[in-house]
């Protein structure tokens, strides 16, 4: 893959001038997040979800990584599955690759009916 670094970086806002321009490892991970698009995190997240073989190294990619669709998409099947099993999996991986950012969602898992959901945070 050949990466175009001065349009990427002119798309992801990290130009400040035409001599300086913002870095990190936040933006790194924004780069890798763009790059392999949020449909590769959420299908990390889900595929671990699933228990099937895998799963762990699934895991494994989102952790260190800790992308934000991957986040949003735990909470997406903490919101929408009308499968127990799915919602705890889901919120269970949170604390793991999840940033300061979930933080306020644990009010409402706290407020969750099932206890297991509770009992995570």
């Amino acid at each position: 893959m050949k990466v175009n670094w001065s349009i990427l970086a002119r798309e992801l806002g990290t130009l400040i001038d035409s001599q300086n321009e913002m870095g990190g490892s936040d933006l790194g991970i924004q780069v890798i997040e763009h790059l392999l698009g949020s449909d590769f995190f959420e299908q990390a997240v889900e595929h671990y979800v699933s228990g099937e073989a895998g799963s762990e190294l699934a895991r494994s990619v989102l952790l260190r990584l800790r992308p934000w669709s991957g986040m949003k998409h735990c909470y997406a099947i903490f919101k929408a599955s009308k499968n127990s099993d799915e919602r705890v999996m889901a919120v269970e991986l949170l604390p793991y690759v999840g940033d300061r950012r979930v933080l306020g969602w644990i009010p409402e898992f706290l407020a969750d009916p099932d206890r297991t959901i509770q009992n995570l945070c």
